[in-house]
């Protein structure tokens, strides 16, 4: 299942693949990964490699998570270029930003349509007042991308960041 993925993938991302990088299949290999080779890695695959063994990540399904985001990033891409066209006419909504079009949408889709927002269980504090460490680390799903990738998901300050640029990248 694992080396099927891998050849979808590098048949998806064309030319940018490079034939002697195995990705890493486990924590461990990932800290092996040479610095320099860590950029031919998919974000989304460290990340989730980096839930081994802790709370809330105990029956991730590696191979669905990341099956999911290329149907969540398929889907993106899909409603941005169906609405290009709102660009073309209006690039001054958009501040003449091709790349301001695009995060838009991306963010768009993923909140209205997809109904993928920030975990309201962390947003409960008053300003000002960060959340003590013993609280927000208690649960995976809200540090790592697993948390967003489910149906309905929810992340943090610290997952959607990765999960966004995971998303964005897929479609080139």
């Amino acid at each position: 299942m694992w080396r099927r993925y891998e050849l979808v993938k590098s048949q998806e991302i064309g030319g940018s693949h490079v034939a002697n990088f195995t990705p890493p299949r486990g924590l461990a290999e990932l800290c092996k990964v040479a610095t320099d080779e860590l950029e031919q890695c998919d974000i989304a695959l460290m990340n989730l490699l980096c839930t081994e063994r802790l709370r809330g990540a105990e029956s991730l399904d590696l191979f669905a998570c990341l099956e999911r985001l290329d149907g969540l990033a398929k889907y993106v891409k899909s409603e941005t270029d169906r609405h290009y066209y709102k660009f073309r006419e209006h690039p001054a909504e958009f501040d003449h930003s091709e790349g301001y079009f695009r995060m838009m949408m991306l963010v768009t889709v993923l909140q209205q349509d997809l109904g993928i927002h920030y975990n309201p269980e962390r947003a409960r504090l008053p300003l000002g007042q960060p959340e003590t460490s013993d609280k927000f680390f208690v649960n995976s799903q809200d540090v790592f991308i697993h948390g967003l990738v489910r149906e309905g998901g929810a992340g943090t300050c610290s997952s959607m960041p990765v999960f966004l640029v995971s998303v964005g990248r897929r479609p080139g």
